[in-house]
């Protein structure tokens, strides 16, 4: 008994970190979708200085390559996808596991470990994942800030397509 106890609460330290950094992402997604489209905190953030001196994070994207600005905000883009949906998938996988582990030892753990599991919608978001958001705007805006630079006429286009970001553009025109 005292050793299902034990495994009990390594479980369930696990099912509270794993799904308290599931939800994160789930936050971290959200408030990603509402920033990028708010336009007087865009418009607070988007400062010249860091457009025309961005931080070295920021540059991994922002060069010119030679199929030109787009390809570099949908890498951008994609890139960041594909890190938050592997890690969704990672944290995912591992609560299964402890999910598979805490019914192993009985209902009263896997009904303990489902309310760990829920708990952490709960919690705000945390301040990690919205500099993550943040950052990843930032990344989109130095890219959008140097495709406009070169050749205005053909970024102006691409955000016509890409109606998502003219928020973030908008904002960036403010600077010019």
């Amino acid at each position: 008994m005292i050793t299902n106890i034990m495994i009990e609460v390594v479980i369930a330290i696990v099912i509270l970190f794993v799904s308290n950094s599931f939800w994160q992402l789930i936050k971290r997604d959200r408030f990603l979708r509402n920033l990028i489209r708010f336009s007087p905190f865009l418009e607070e953030l988007i400062l010249k200085g860091s457009l025309n001196d961005p931080s070295p994070k920021f540059a991994v994207h922002a060069e010119k390559n030679q199929l030109g600005y787009a390809i570099n905000i949908s890498c951008a883009i994609e890139s960041d996808r594909k890190t938050i949906k592997r890690l969704e998938i990672i944290f995912s996988l591992v609560g299964i596991t402890a999910t598979v582990a805490s019914y192993a030892l009985g209902h009263i753990f896997l009904i303990l470990n489902s309310v760990l599991f829920i708990l952490p919608v709960f919690f705000p978001i945390a301040q990690s994942a919205q500099r993550s958001a943040i950052d990843h705007i930032m990344e989109i805006a130095v890219i959008l800030y140097r495709w406009r630079s070169d050749n205005r006429n053909e970024c102006d286009n691409f955000i016509n397509n890409a109606s998502s970001l003219q928020p973030l553009y908008n904002a960036i025109k403010k600077v010019y």
